[in-house]
């Protein structure tokens, strides 16, 4: 894939072979009860050999509880090119389904199609149809309640029951471990369950409650909702509590645990920077440039013997303007003309100790965690540049440790020392962040190297989705 003659491409396939495994296949629904009216299917097919046209069939077969079985159905899709994901619901039968079943998927299964291997096409699963189940029914899941003293009401799978025992727990969190927890346990026929927990509800608090069946081996089916108590409130339905917030489905994006927060996903972004020694390395003033996910972020320099400050925002990765015009700001050097991208650089002059006491004050400037990229425009003779050990000497000037030499140091410039000849270097960092995005650096070799500079750092995305559950019903 890069040019390498001992790297040779697998030959093409010369017929198809479709594979379905296991893994791929899932009903998708933890749990199933007989109140449900289908449950999902979901499939992942593939296909390891040749891509053809014709369409392939896909068929499902389902083995019940009492070991009878039958196809349920045969679909037609596309052939397959690499990998095609299918989804069916599925019809349950309350009288028939409850129990042990078994879910069946072939592609291809009366082997119409002629391909590499025939015994990798059919896969199945094992679930459970369950009857004993009790679900919350109101307060309905996520609603505002505005009264005491309600009646917490739930509903049996199975409306024609006998009589057993019901619990139900109800708590502030969705753990049911505080010292607020109530239990009652109730014995009833199937249907409508009635509980009355006698709890006085706290203004804007969060509740959970849950219910299931008490069974004689001491396993608990818990069908779990939650409401929020506003006294004098609206009605309707608001999330506002950590555990709801769970149920919802983000997208670049997602809730911290600990700090109870949404937080963007991060993004890995990749710094650039092109550099050498004018005109040596190019005489092209668009080769010397700094760039972001290949976006540019500073471009040429405008003098020998200066080092050039590009610094972007730690989130949006928006370069810093330099407005300064002609004079440039924070004692930087005004943009030598348009064009090449010289509008973001700030400038400051290494040759004298008040320049390199304005690239110290800048460097002070820039608020932690923004990210920094530093370039020098290096003279190709020896005199024309002036190196490390005279930045480090402005200690005399400034005390100790407190010089430009210092300052990039302090940010993770480990190799500094190494600026002791005409040659050129890059440097990255993250302003007082060197813990979370280390440092990186390079130089060139000689005044004729081009030579360029990478580093990844994850930062976090701009924009993300929160989709809620559903809520309901609803008046308008």
């Amino acid at each position: 894939m890069h040019g390498d003659p001992a790297v040779r491409l697998i030959a093409s396939a010369v017929k198809p072979d479709y594979a379905i495994e296991q893994p791929y296949l899932k009903v998708t629904a933890s749990f199933i009860s007989v109140a449900e009216t289908t449950f999902q299917v979901q499939a992942i097919t593939h296909n390891l050999g040749q891509a053809i046209a014709p369409k392939t069939v896909i068929e499902i077969k389902r083995i019940y509880p009492d070991q009878s079985s039958a196809v349920i159905l045969r679909d037609s899709i596309d052939g397959i090119r690499f990998s095609d994901t299918v989804t069916y619901n599925i019809p349950i039968v309350a009288a028939r389904d409850k129990g042990q079943n078994r879910i069946e998927i072939c592609i291809d299964p009366a082997n119409a199609i002629d391909e590499i291997f025939e015994t990798n096409n059919c896969t199945g699963q094992d679930f459970v149809i369950y009857e004993d189940e009790a679900r919350p029914v109101w307060p309905t899941n996520y609603s505002i309640v505005t009264s005491q003293n309600i009646r917490l009401t739930a509903s049996t799978a199975n409306p024609l029951a006998s009589s057993r025992q019901y619990r139900m727990k109800l708590d502030t969190t969705a753990l049911f471990n505080s010292p607020l927890k109530y239990t009652q346990s109730i014995t009833s026929t199937g249907g409508l369950l009635e509980f009355m927990p006698g709890v006085t509800f706290q203004d804007s608090l969060v509740y959970y409650w849950r219910v299931a069946p008490v069974s004689t081996d001491g396993s608990m089916s818990w069908s779990t909702s939650s409401f929020v108590f506003i006294r004098n409130g609206p009605t309707g339905f608001q999330q506002s509590h950590f555990y709801q917030h769970t149920q919802s489905t983000p997208a670049k994006m997602k809730l911290d645990s600990a700090g109870r927060a949404f937080h963007f996903d991060r993004l890995p972004r990749l710094f650039f920077a092109q550099n050498g020694i004018y005109p040596y390395a190019s005489s092209q003033g668009g080769y010397y440039y700094a760039s972001i996910d290949n976006r540019i972020i500073g471009g040429a320099g405008c003098a020998y013997d200066e080092i050039i400050f590009n610094v972007v925002h730690p989130f949006t990765l928006k370069p810093w303007v330099n407005n300064g015009g002609a004079g440039g700001q924070y004692g930087s050097g005004g943009n030598c003309g348009a064009g090449f991208n010289r509008e973001t650089n700030f400038r400051f002059p290494l040759g004298t100790a008040l320049g390199r006491k304005a690239a110290m004050d800048f460097i002070d400037l820039i608020p932690v965690g923004y990210f920094v990229v530093a370039r020098t425009n290096a003279n190709g003779a020896v005199a024309g540049n002036t190196y490390a050990s005279r930045w480090m000497a402005d200690t005399t000037l400034y005390g100790p440790g407190n010089s430009l030499y210092h300052k990039l140091k302090n940010q993770g410039f480990a190799e500094v020392d190494s600026f002791n000849a005409p040659k050129a270097f890059n440097l990255f960092f993250s302003k007082d962040r060197q813990s979370v995005f280390p440092a990186a650096w390079g130089f060139s070799t000689s005044i004729y190297e081009g030579y360029y500079t990478t580093a990844v750092y994850a930062t976090p995305d701009t924009a993300g989705t929160l989709s809620s559950p559903w809520f309901g019903p609803m008046r308008s």
